[in-house]
């Protein structure tokens, strides 16, 4: 039996092990979520913030390309092979802007700003729905969120935005929905294996479905969490 001061020193990295054994003997995590590379991608405020520095970095040399064959484009025609580039630089680069507004929208102090930057650039990808959920969502508009959050992930199964897993998560449990509060808690549970509020949700939901076994582990993991 392990004391209590043995327990609080568990290490992320050991509690992932522990929970990612479980759920891929329920089902591939890579299935739910299989965008995730590495153990470097585990949810933190680090991993978002690195995310971003990439990415403006990659957008900063790609502007640079661009702007190098407007100067050229000034001195003569460009090549066929030329304009095939620009195109995917712009197709690239515009991925890289989403991308970016994804990550900054972690930050509930930055939604505002990051829906209207895609108002900005017409942007009518299902980001926008993502963003409003959460806008809403911290307005206490509950039935709005639910909506959006609902055709974001509806169109985009493979989303891992943390923040709108989390308060899906939620909602999904507060309406007692257990199968869609299980299936979201795992997605959040995959991104940040230690997070104590996924476990008591999947907790619950395995006690209402009367889930036994999912019951004990949760428990253990919780107790270890706490």
């Amino acid at each position: 039996m392990k004391d209590a001061q043995y327990n609080k020193g568990i290490t992320s990295k050991a509690i992932q092990k522990v929970i990612k054994t479980y759920y891929t003997s329920l089902q591939k995590v890579s299935e739910i979520v299989n965008d995730i590379e590495s153990e470097y991608d585990f949810y933190s405020s680090g991993m978002v913030e690195d995310k971003i520095s990439q990415l403006v970095h990659k957008q900063n040399n790609i502007e640079n390309q661009l702007g190098f064959y407007m100067e050229k484009q000034k001195l003569g025609n460009l090549t066929k092979n030329e304009n095939i580039e620009i195109k995917e630089l712009e197709d690239e680069l515009n991925t890289i802007i989403e991308n970016i507004v994804f990550y900054k929208s972690h930050k509930e102090e930055e939604i505002d700003t990051s829906i209207e930057f895609l108002k900005k650039i017409s942007y009518s990808g299902p980001l926008s729905d993502c963003l409003a959920g959460l806008k809403c969502y911290f307005k206490n508009d509950i039935s709005s969120t639910k909506e959006y959050l609902r055709k974001y992930f509806s169109e985009n199964p493979q989303a891992f935005h943390f923040p709108a897993i989390k308060i899906y998560a939620r909602i999904c449990h507060n309406e007692a929905n257990w199968h869609q509060a299980k299936r979201f808690a795992m997605k959040g549970i995959y991104l940040k294996p230690e997070d104590l509020e996924f476990h008591q949700i999947m907790f619950d939901a395995h006690c209402a479905l009367n889930e036994e076994q999912g019951k004990q582990i949760e428990a253990q993991i919780i107790s270890i969490l706490n």
